[in-house]
């Protein structure tokens, strides 16, 4: 498979690993990683696309942000927080990015699940449909069965009736929307921002800990929530919150 490279700004780590990043000029700021092993597609969004949204990050120096789509089956931050759902579970996940958990959560609660991230759906949509169309010949059968799947995903994403789907960070989301505020019974964070706002976990804790109702919890990819009972083992992190008395 041929690689678009952009002299300027290439994933090195990525193409040194076996990924094939692909890229359009139209689209600048955003690659698209394929692998043909198991590896589910990725999305590379340059920094500058996000540090100007996101003070979380902005002392952070990696050169992109890298927006998966992983699947819930063998995914084990989503498969114990969809174990955790009931129909009438109200579900929150911070940096969904084109993952399989929310669009397979809005078939199983009657309620629409909130997703709280920075990614333009639409933006995204517009890019995967160009790279099938303008570049179809550089796809194996396989990679193009799994872009199919997440412009699917990407179209429930942005179903209001479905989804709701609050673009930008925790920190001006949260206080911008207080109907939220201990009200959301399963929280899930899976490579989200704790994973990429590692120095700033116990702010991003605590916004995500003022979502929950009481015995709510948040299902996270492995981060310790430092000084909390109610954590089961390293990977996932689950933190409960207790019970009103």
């Amino acid at each position: 498979m041929d690689v678009l490279r952009d002299p300027i700004n290439v994933d090195k780590d990525a193409l040194l690993s076996g990924w094939n990043v692909l890229r359009d000029l139209d689209f600048p700021g955003y690659s698209l990683h394929l692998r043909d092993e198991s590896d589910s597609p990725r999305l590379g969004v340059d920094k500058k696309h996000w540090l100007s949204k996101y003070s979380f990050l902005s002392k952070l120096y990696f050169s992109q942000m890298l927006i998966t789509s992983r699947e819930v089956k063998g995914e084990p931050p989503y498969e114990k927080a969809y174990s955790l759902l009931r129909p009438d579970s109200n579900v929150c996940e911070a940096g969904a990015g084109l993952g399989e958990f929310i669009p397979k959560c809005s078939e199983q609660v009657e309620k629409r699940p909130t997703v709280i991230d920075m990614l333009d759906y639409e933006l995204v949509e517009k890019f995967i449909n160009r790279m099938l169309h303008k570049r179809q010949a550089e796809f194996n059968e396989r990679n193009e069965d799994q872009l199919v799947q997440v412009l699917e995903r990407i179209s429930i994403y942005r179903d209001r009736d479905r989804v709701r789907l609050l673009s930008g960070p925790l920190q001006k989301i949260i206080p911008q929307n207080p109907d939220l505020a201990e009200n959301v019974d399963v929280v899930v964070d899976n490579f989200g921002p704790h994973y990429y706002g590692k120095m700033f976990a116990g702010r991003i804790f605590k916004l995500e800990k003022s979502l929950l109702t009481p015995g709510g919890k948040i299902v996270a990819d492995g981060c310790e929530f430092s000084g909390e009972k109610g954590v089961e083992g390293f990977y996932p992190s689950v933190y409960e919150r207790p019970a009103s008395k």
